[in-house]
């Protein structure tokens, strides 16, 4: 029975180390982050009312890959369970003849489940994150303007980034840089309202490659 019960307080106590090595420590985090937008392809949608009635139009498009540069603020809110506050700068390219670049700016929130693993003097932490929240549309200023809309369009993003983050199990010093990568999709949609009674929707879906570099606190 002795044996019995210290071997139930054993696993008892190995169970929680375990989970405790395994759900994210408390911390606050601050990531600089840049990557790559990789082609994807959306949709133009317009409805334009008529003396006739409404007409609309779909018009497809492929993209070319761009640039994205972003910052992060992070912390941890529940064992498995990090809060992050997100914003980023998205180039992207329709893939015609006019090769003019555009932004979407993204102001959102990034609910992410992360466990915590203990490598020497490491912290290797794998990830799945939901970026999410409002953006906003910016045409180029050389852009040529169509049924005078105006440059700047509102909107909003969401996706999944999958990744991992390491750093150091020591927070002091050098220990506090880190690293992060992830990978996943991200769509966008911005709205907005020409002079000849139409209105436009644009979607379109990128596949996303991103890294950065990480300060823990």
């Amino acid at each position: 029975m002795n044996r019995l019960l210290l071997a139930v307080l054993f696993l008892t106590a190995t169970s929680t180390t375990a989970a405790a090595q395994l759900a994210p420590q408390d911390f606050s985090r601050v990531i600089l982050i840049g990557g790559v937008a990789a082609g994807g392809g959306g949709n133009l949608h317009s409805t334009t009312d008529t003396a006739l009635g409404t007409v609309e139009t779909n018009n497809d498009f492929n993209l070319n890959s761009g640039g994205l540069v972003g910052l992060q603020f992070e912390t941890t809110l529940a064992p498995y369970f990090i809060l992050g506050g997100r914003f980023a700068a998205i180039r992207y390219d329709i893939d015609d003849a006019s090769d003019t670049r555009r932004t979407m700016f993204d102001f959102g929130i990034t609910p992410t489940a992360a466990l915590d693993f203990h490598a020497g003097p490491l912290v290797i932490e794998p990830r799945v994150g939901i970026p999410l929240g409002f953006s906003l549309h910016h045409a180029n200023s050389d852009d040529s303007s169509v049924d005078s809309i105006p440059p700047n369009n509102p909107g909003f993003h969401l996706g999944v980034l999958g990744g991992v983050h390491i750093g150091g199990s020591n927070r002091d010093g050098l220990g506090a840089l880190g690293g992060l990568i992830e990978f996943g999709y991200l769509h966008h949609a911005f709205y907005a309202d020409g002079a000849s009674n139409t209105k436009y929707s644009t979607t379109f879906n990128q596949f996303v490659f991103q890294a950065g570099l990480s300060y823990t606190f």
